[in-house]
């Protein structure tokens, strides 16, 4: 789940060259509505895991940085 834009659509590419996971991407603000996006397509509301994506820190590349 992702908020609408292009980023949905590069998630797509990345996707396609993942096998043997089964994926659905909905286009939805998890903190508004994320329940009736769910049932829209015809998806369960509750998972057993669940992958994030989240923003990223930057932590990991700092030391390239260091001024």
């Amino acid at each position: 789940m992702d908020l609408p834009g292009a980023r949905i659509d590069r998630l797509k590419e990345n996707l396609s060259r993942v096998s043997g996971v089964e994926v659905a991407l909905v286009q939805a603000d998890l903190l508004e509505g994320a329940a009736m996006a769910l049932r829209a397509h015809k998806l369960p509301e509750s998972f057993a895991a669940v992958l994030l994506d989240v923003p990223c820190s930057n932590t990991g590349v700092m030391r390239h940085r260091a001024t």
